[in-house]
């Protein structure tokens, strides 16, 4: 859906904009999220397997990384460009898990943020 224009036209700045947010998403935030969650239910390991001594880590990391995002938040709407796109999309997938793990809570900026995605017209999503 070119016409929506979710994502920016290669080789632009702001195209490098969604590149570095992204990046930042899957290195910075999601394996956090993913290995509490691999160390904290059973259907990935059985329990007797999980590292539950990795959950303060990867919960100080997460939010370590979330506080660059407040920052962000602090001054802008969206990721790229203070409009919507594919990148808040990609973001967004992984906050919510961190709103599922209760990692949000000292970043109102990035509620804030949530808020305008959840209250978008075709959002599916129902807020937590």
């Amino acid at each position: 859906m070119p016409d929506k224009k979710l994502i920016a036209e290669p080789s632009s700045w702001s195209r490098n904009l969604h590149n570095q947010w992204v990046c930042f998403t899957l290195s910075e935030l999601e394996p956090y999220v993913q290995s509490t969650e691999i160390n904290s239910m059973d259907f990935v390991l059985p329990a007797e397997q999980h590292v539950r001594e990795i959950v303060p880590q990867n919960n100080m990391l997460y939010k370590k990384a979330a506080a660059a995002l407040e920052n962000h938040f602090s001054r802008h709407d969206y990721l790229v460009d203070d409009q919507f796109s594919v990148t808040d999309i990609v973001l967004a997938y992984t906050l919510c898990w961190g709103q599922e793990q209760k990692l949000l809570g000292d970043f109102p900026n990035i509620y804030e943020y949530m808020d305008r995605l959840y209250n978008r017209e075709h959002c599916t999503l129902k807020k937590p």
